[in-house]
Parts: C-alpha cells; structure tokens; sequence
C-alpha cells in the first residue's frame, strides 16, 4: 500500500509539474531572482495599443424651425430672412466637411401645390445665399480636428404668388458631416 501512495504521490507531483511548465510558458516576459534577495530592479514591459476611427459629433441647437411667415411685399422678392435660424455644433478628431441637402425636390405642403426646396436658401455669413437641393451643399469645412467649431445658419425663404397657395409648408434639410 505504501508503494502504491509513492506512486500516487508522485504521478501527481508530475501533473502539477507539467501544468505549472504550461503556465509559465505562456508568459512573455518574467523577472527572476535569488531566493534570499528577491528581484531587484525587475521590470517587464506590456505593450498596449488602441486603433482609434473617424470619430465626430453633429449637433443642432433645436430639431425644427419655425421660418417667419410673409406678407404681400414678400411675394416675387429674394425672400423672407431669419438670420440665426439654427446653430450647428460640429466636433470632429479630423478635417471635416458639414453638408445641407434638402430631403425631398419640393417642400409639402396644402395638395396641389409644389414649392421647390430651392425656395429656401442657407447661409454661415448673412450674405451670401445657396439654395437647397438634393444634392447638397457645403455648409463648411475645417482642415484639422477641432472640439468644437459652431456655424450659425440663417435662412431665407423665397414666396411666389403662383406656387406658394394658403397652408403650412415642410421640408427636412439634413445636415451631414463626413471626414474628407
């Protein structure tokens, strides 16, 4: 009997062995010492990475707009302006480019009619103008990354006595930011 636990004994010592070699094995780096001074100066190095994508944030100072309704005079003119209709906040960790693109050819509105999204025009600067569309326009850019960069949008919104009938008129602009 005593024989047999010998053997037992050291089947399982050589187990342990084997599944301490298969631990010790995994490690890429170790730092050993004496066993009376311990390791001294010991340093291992654990390299780290981190692959950071295209990140940015698009944000509107309100999701609807309200545009100032016309009077007569306001009729076959450049249109109606409502200077700071909406502030977009644009944080990007690259260059960057804001788009507007009208997401339909006509506004809706009362049936029959077909006010064309190019009736309403944007602009960064209160000056210059760009009719909306469907294929988009460039807002603005910005050649590094920035952490905050806002535009101020303006509108204005042309009326035409034969287009524009009584009623409430809709368009979604969608504002798009891509890195270049």
């Amino acid at each position: 009997m005593k024989s047999t636990m010998k053997a037992s004994t050291f089947i399982s010592a050589a187990v342990l062995s084997l599944a301490v070699a298969g631990t010790a094995g995994a490690q890429v780096q170790n730092c050993t010492g004496t066993a009376s001074t311990g390791p001294s100066g010991c340093t291992v190095t654990n390299t780290v990475s981190s692959t950071v994508p295209y990140v940015a944030r698009l944000t509107l100072s309100q999701a609807a707009t309200t545009l100032t309704a016309p009077v007569a005079a306001d009729f076959g003119t450049a249109g109606v302006v409502d200077a700071a209709a909406i502030t977009i906040d644009v944080k990007a960790n690259t260059a960057y480019t804001l788009t507007a693109t009208a997401a339909t050819a006509n506004f809706s509105g009362p049936t029959g009619s077909a006010k064309p999204a190019s009736s309403l025009a944007f602009t960064t600067n209160a000056s210059t103008y760009t009719s909306l569309s469907t294929t988009g326009a460039t807002v603005g850019t910005g050649s590094a990354a920035t952490a905050s960069t806002v535009f101020t949008i303006g509108y204005r919104t042309a009326y035409n006595w034969t287009v524009d009938a009584p009623g409430t008129y809709t368009l979604a602009v969608n504002y798009t930011l891509t890195a270049p």
